[in-house]
């Protein structure tokens, strides 16, 4: 995914209105996890205000193809460890 120019959150909620029927996603979870953070950095995120959040929260939840819960999750650990990282599930597993 590439960016084309500097956008600004009321572009961002057109952009949404006018996508109705297309969806995105990306190659891998790796990917989609930076892509995911590359964006909340450089929309600064945790500085901007609720419904500016909402707003960007809804394009990465269209970009990635990524449900509201997942977002959530993934959006909570970039606020409480500053990264988003995939974890190693722990499962019990035969030797």
């Amino acid at each position: 995914m590439r960016d084309v120019e500097n956008r600004n959150v009321v572009e961002l909620g057109s952009f949404l209105a006018s996508s109705g029927g297309w969806e995105f996603a990306g190659k891998n979870q790796t990917e989609i996890y930076g892509w995911v953070q590359k964006e909340l950095v450089k929309w600064e995120y945790v500085q901007q205000d609720k419904k500016e959040r909402g707003v960007i929260r809804a394009y990465l939840e269209k970009m990635t193809g990524l449900s509201v819960s997942q977002m959530t999750r993934l959006i909570e650990q970039y606020r409480c460890r500053g990264r988003i990282e995939r974890r190693a599930g722990d499962r019990n597993r035969f030797t």
